[in-house]
């Protein structure tokens, strides 16, 4: 009979534990005070100087973004040796095709006139 006094005394004991830790608890971050509150307890918006809210708008996240990558990537080329480039540069279509066909109207104009020479000459 002792036993069982003592179980049920433990039961209930573990059901006011478990229902203690299911009840919310007051959030401190969540409470909001008036303006006579220590200047660390007050809202960041009430607690800002000068133009930290100007500093911190999105586009100047970007800027700085901006100049860190352009910094790093001068560092990056620059400090260690740069680029150096091992192939010559490629030639253009043009500069390649057109000498060559320039060069071969020239040939096939020279070869008209020396047949119109060899027929002439061929025909007295």
């Amino acid at each position: 009979m002792k036993r069982n006094r003592t179980m049920m005394a433990m039961g209930v004991a573990g059901a006011i534990v478990l229902g203690s830790l299911g009840v919310p608890q007051a959030a401190v971050a969540q409470t909001t005070t008036n303006g006579t509150a220590p200047i660390h307890t007050q809202l960041p918006r009430n607690n800002v100087q000068g133009g930290q809210i100007a500093a911190a708008r999105p586009g100047t996240w970007i800027q700085r973004s901006q100049a860190t990558h352009i910094q790093r990537q001068a560092a990056a080329l620059q400090n260690y040796g740069g680029i150096t480039i091992s192939q010559p540069a490629p030639q253009s279509f043009k500069d390649v095709v057109l000498p060559q066909l320039v060069q071969i109207f020239l040939t096939s104009i020279n070869a008209v006139a020396a047949a119109i020479n060899a027929a002439i000459t061929s025909a007295t």
